[in-house]
């Protein structure tokens, strides 16, 4: 069975100001909500990842975290391998038609990734899920400082709206999420 956390009334107001830091981080224009795909991928995305997470934790309590580390590679590879077979006339007239600089940041991206799932992975192995997760959820911290980094000095590699008003939002509604995980910690 896997371990039953109980939330408490400060967990509850936690996951408010979670909830609300992200969907301020993701306004656009003002104070505008609007369900746009990408949020609506994101939110796919995140349920995917706490469904991942969960299991995954599952999995680190029964098995030795090298195991547990190599079947989630393992799926990744197969995927992987599957996407590569379906899209690979694509693959290959991207590569070939575009430069190759697209492709070494995607490999470098990806051997990136690999770092970050073993870590995460090892975080669960160590401690509880939702401490994992709501440490995890200082990312957004470190994905601005990244843009506004990459925005200004390598602006042909990403090219994001650094006015000082998106900026002073986006770092309010980290504080919000920030402050929602220490609440669900």
């Amino acid at each position: 069975i896997i371990g039953i956390e109980a939330l408490t009334l400060q967990n509850y107001a936690g996951v408010f100001l979670l909830v609300g830091g992200a969907i301020l981080i993701s306004m656009e224009n003002g104070l505008t909500i609007s369900f746009t795909k990408p949020f609506q991928y994101m939110i796919a995305g995140t349920i995917s990842l706490a469904l991942n997470q969960i299991l995954t934790k599952y999995a680190t309590q029964q098995y030795d975290f090298g195991i547990v580390f190599g079947f989630v590679r393992l799926g990744a590879g197969i995927t992987t391998l599957f996407l590569l077979i379906k899209y690979w006339k694509d693959l290959r007239a991207f590569v070939t038609r575009k430069s190759i600089f697209p492709a070494i940041l995607l490999t470098i991206s990806n051997g990136i990734d690999l770092f970050a799932i073993g870590f995460l992975t090892m975080a669960l192995y160590a401690g509880p899920v939702s401490l994992t997760n709501a440490l995890a959820s200082i990312q957004p911290f470190f994905v601005l400082l990244l843009t506004i980094i990459f925005s200004l000095f390598f602006p042909h590699i990403i090219r994001e709206n650094i006015q000082k008003k998106t900026i002073i939002t986006k770092f309010f509604a980290i504080l919000l999420i920030f402050g929602g995980s220490l609440l669900v910690i």
